[in-house]
């Protein structure tokens, strides 16, 4: 079991939208936040919103915090 001390220092290390450029998602600026296209379905316009702590799709309602992105994406 990972000690949660060390969970939250990953995820403060890393934010969601730098988490996506960094798995080369194009994503760009929505106000404060960031949208992308989803990766978790087919999207025709950019539906998946980044904020620093989260992600959630409005399409296919995918949601999550950095860790979670990362074992989605990684099918973990």
């Amino acid at each position: 079991m990972i000690p949660r001390e060390h969970i939250k220092s990953l995820k403060a290390a890393l934010s969601v939208p730098e988490y996506f450029r960094l798995t080369n998602h194009f994503v760009k600026r929505a106000g404060k936040n960031y949208v992308t296209h989803c990766p978790f379905h087919k999207d025709k316009t950019p539906s998946c919103f980044l904020y620093e702590d989260h992600f959630h799709c409005y399409g296919c309602l995918e949601r999550g915090d950095v860790i979670e992105a990362h074992m989605k994406l990684k099918n973990t």
